[in-house]
């Protein structure tokens, strides 16, 4: 089975922008997809995405120190799933992702600019 996680910097675009290409992964039987944002918002309910979701400490702006942490954060949750390929969706996970993701020796790391 080939692990896959899709990063996010917000809860939202998870929802709205890849929703229909996370369901359509994971309704590979060899395929287990993950998708890793932000926080949900509280003010307003978006629903929920098709796949497994892990909710991880990553701002939108530019936060030398949370950056840092969420780096670390990432690189651990990475070590611990064991996942074989990251794909990143947006700016600032992109950057996150891809420095956590070589700490954690991940093998493939893929970027989309949407």
């Amino acid at each position: 089975m080939i692990r896959v996680a899709h990063v996010v910097t917000a809860y939202s675009s998870a929802v709205s922008i890849l929703a229909t290409k996370l369901a359509t992964l994971d309704a590979y039987d060899d395929l287990r997809v993950t998708v890793l944002t932000g926080p949900k918002p509280t003010d307003r309910a978006l629903g929920d995405p098709p796949v497994r979701h892990i909710t991880v400490p990553m701002v939108r702006p530019i936060r030398p120190l949370a950056d840092l942490r969420a780096v670390s954060h990432l690189a651990g949750l990475f070590r611990r799933e064991k996942f074989d390929v990251i794909h990143s969706h947006t700016s600032k996970a992109g950057i996150v992702a891809a420095l956590a993701a070589r700490r954690a020796k991940t093998p493939l790391v893929l970027h989309t600019y949407h």
